[in-house]
């Protein structure tokens, strides 16, 4: 990526150095220079990403980043042009050509755009996570308020590794709670949700939290926090870290825990609130949804199911 030291927006190459470095190694086993790539080379690229069996969407994702970083690549040629009074100069971006969106799309069809979601953690399962969740060991009373806040928030796993103390604000009906950034608030604006007591103290994301807090004796800072073998708190989890106490969590509910991770919280509750027959906008407000197609693949998966004529039919 030595030729792209120059880039004047280096956040480009910072958001898409993973897949991109992946790509800078196939051209450095070709001997191929970043400047002399054409769409051809990347098409070998992405077809030696097939050979591999990588899936459809990493292979989109990989092409996404070549063509970002070759976007801003061309800008700066562009400028370097005009600046030397070339002004009729144009790149044309290698990653953009209809020969490389055609092979995509021939990609598309051969293998498919079908992905295996988390299985979402409807208020059923989060039942059966709880029951097996007993015990006053600091750590099980961290992964209740954990399990129930990321479910009751319809949090990402991120935004439940990034909560602080600081964005929750007490009511006497439950606690707001900010998301200062997210993945759809790039900018920062923040959300706030709202989240109530519930009926049963056991099952309850308010109390539970709150006895995290206090076992924990947590008073600013971080809210879930690592928890060692010794029961000694530390620093902020990893939402690597979230995502294997959900899966733990599955487990020992009796539950294939390949079929559950991070998101499934996130899935629980939508596909829930959709199940109960709560209005669109309201979940999304509630979730954070920009996109109300994305929103509706869980509302889909509720419907596919309530309309099947196939109940009582043996």
């Amino acid at each position: 990526m030595d030729v792209f030291k120059n880039l004047h927006a280096g956040n480009t190459l910072r958001a898409y150095e993973s897949d991109f470095r992946d790509f800078s190694k196939y051209l450095d086993s070709i001997g191929k220079h970043p400047e002399d790539v054409t769409g051809t080379t990347i098409i070998n690229y992405l077809d030696s990403l097939k050979e591999k069996g990588r899936k459809y969407s990493t292979i989109q994702r990989r092409l996404v980043a070549i063509r970002a970083v070759y976007k801003e690549y061309g800008q700066m040629m562009e400028q370097e042009a005009q600046a030397r009074g070339n002004k009729e100069f144009v790149y044309h971006n290698p990653a953009s050509t209809d020969r490389v969106k055609g092979w995509m799309k021939a990609l598309r069809k051969t293998i498919g755009i079908a992905q295996k979601q988390k299985r979402p953690a409807t208020k059923r399962i989060m039942n059966a996570f709880l029951s097996e969740m007993e015990g006053d060991r600091l750590i099980d009373i961290r992964n209740r308020a954990l399990l129930v806040i990321g479910y009751a928030g319809a949090f990402r796993r991120s935004e439940l590794a990034a909560l602080n103390v600081e964005d929750i604000e007490r009511d006497n009906e439950g606690i707001y709670i900010i998301v200062r950034k997210g993945k759809t608030d790039q900018e920062g604006q923040g959300l706030k949700k709202f989240i109530y007591y519930g009926e049963r103290a056991s099952q309850c994301p308010v109390r539970l939290l709150d006895a995290w807090l206090r076992a924990a004796g947590i008073t600013e800072g971080a809210v879930f926090r690592q928890v060692n073998k010794g029961g000694r708190v530390g620093n902020r989890m990893s939402d690597k870290a979230i995502y294997n106490v959900v899966k733990d969590a599955a487990e020992k509910a009796g539950f294939d825990k390949s079929e559950f991770g991070g998101h499934s919280l996130r899935a629980g509750i939508i596909t829930q609130l959709a199940d109960d027959g709560v209005e669109e906008r309201d979940i999304m407000r509630h979730s954070g949804h920009k996109s109300i197609a994305i929103m509706r693949r869980y509302i889909r998966e509720v419907d596919i199911k309530k309309k099947s004529p196939t109940r009582g039919i043996l």
